[in-house]
């Protein structure tokens, strides 16, 4: 998982809406929706509380990969978040 993934599931796991892991994690919602549908699909989850329970099931895949994160100056350029 990436950095924003791992932060995606930690803050899911805290009970944070899309909205406020958003606002938490520098991004806008609709990629926070982004990475949950990707994650639902490599997981082979189908809902929220599935993909947090997979994930903490196996701790390790919390600190997988890195996935080629952006930098945040790399996120924003172009306009696209």
């Amino acid at each position: 998982m990436t950095k924003v993934q791992t932060a995606i599931v930690q803050l899911l796991a805290e009970g944070s809406t899309d909205k406020e892991i958003a606002y938490r994690v520098g991004t806008s919602y609709r990629t926070v929706r982004t990475h949950l549908e990707r994650l639902y699909e490599r997981y082979e989850v189908h809902c929220r509380a599935a993909l947090v329970a997979h994930v903490l099931q196996e701790p390790d895949r919390l600190q997988e990969s890195d996935g080629g994160e952006r930098s945040p100056s790399q996120r924003h350029e172009g306009g696209r978040d």
